[in-house]
């Protein structure tokens, strides 16, 4: 943005400097000024380049520092900035709704809903995360923002495996850890984890450990607050609805009618697409596989044609054990025999 509105500057100065050599001209005619030499309206495109070069060098003097300082703001504090200290609850009306459409298709039911808050990783048990030893499977924690929420229970489809579920009033900010994310951080329990949520850092201490079995599609969280540690952050709740196919599409269009900011995702579409990839990879590995065993069968078929056309004594190998050594005897074209 800054260079494009230096470019457009720049060109208008151009465009203005290239034909002010005629009216100054025209000025200095018309008057009384004594020169040395009458002024020679033309444009000089020598002049002009310096003129530009002098203008780059300047805006970009002047757009340095801002972009500098511009470079170590995150774009979440711009966003909290704009929210300011409201939060941005989900209406229970429309929650009302969607349970509602739910209900009303058969075989349809809400098996799981959270809020989501979108922040970063920032700090690992008192160290900053971009210093920390991080194990490289676990590395996408810190990449980016990430996913986390609250809850009173434990998610669906997680076993508390360190450390216990926390009571109702913690004198501190708490926080439970998918199992396999705390060993690749290095986290234990009582160590604390510092995430940056809409440009506030919270550092929130382990109070237990998870073991969660993702394969299960239950909705789920590498990391999961106590209430009241994210709730005054803007956030967005989200819902797991199990559907039967054949109303799958009544469900989505029921929803999208009445509640046109809700957004429904497919998780059979997503599941389709692996499917659909794995399946793909089975067949270039079988078809590898074929190709090796193809290769192999015409190296030994070669073999045994190079021995049925073989002479007697090229095709004679004799081995013996001989006082528990290994002796292989062979006979040679001229008839002589040779032991090794």
């Amino acid at each position: 943005m800054v260079g494009a509105v230096a470019v457009l500057g720049i060109a208008v100065g151009l465009f203005l400097g290239a034909l002010a050599p005629w009216p100054v001209a025209a000025l200095i005619g018309a008057s009384q000024t004594i020169l040395p030499a009458a002024p020679i309206p033309a444009i000089y495109p020598i002049p002009l380049l310096r003129a530009a070069a002098f203008g780059a060098v300047i805006a970009a003097l002047f757009a340095w520092w801002p972009l500098l300082r511009a470079r170590r703001i995150p774009a979440a504090l711009l966003l909290a900035d704009v929210e300011g200290e409201r939060a941005s609850p989900i209406s229970p009306l429309a929650w009302a709704i969607l349970a509602a459409l739910v209900a009303a298709v058969p075989g349809a039911a809400v098996e799981d809903d959270a809020p989501m808050v979108r922040g970063r990783v920032v700090a690992i048990a008192g160290r900053a995360a971009d210093s920390a030893a991080v194990d490289p499977a676990v590395r996408w924690v810190l990449a980016g923002n990430r996913g986390f929420t609250a809850a009173v229970l434990p998610p669906r489809g997680a076993d508390i495996v360190a450390g216990r579920w926390w009571g109702e009033s913690p004198d501190r900010p708490l926080v439970s850890v998918e199992k396999g994310v705390a060993d690749g951080l290095g986290l234990r329990i009582g160590d604390t984890v510092g995430v940056n949520i809409l440009g506030r850092e919270i550092a929130a201490t382990v109070a237990n450990l998870r073991a969660v079995r993702w394969t299960s599609l239950a909705m789920n969280f590498a990391f999961v607050f106590f209430p009241g540690v994210i709730d005054g952050a803007p956030h967005t709740r989200i819902a797991a609805a199990k559907v039967l196919p054949a109303g799958e599409l009544a469900l989505e269009r029921a929803v999208a009618d009445a509640l046109p900011n809700v957004s429904a995702i497919r998780l059979a579409d997503v599941l389709e697409r692996v499917q659909g990839l794995s399946d793909v990879g089975g067949r270039a590995i079988l078809a590898v596989t074929g190709v090796t065993l193809l290769a192999g069968l015409l190296v030994l078929g070669a073999r045994r044609r190079d021995l049925m056309w073989a002479t007697p004594w090229e095709s004679l190998s004799i081995r013996l054990v001989v006082g528990g050594f290994a002796v292989a005897a062979g006979a040679s074209p001229d008839g002589r025999w040779c032991v090794t």
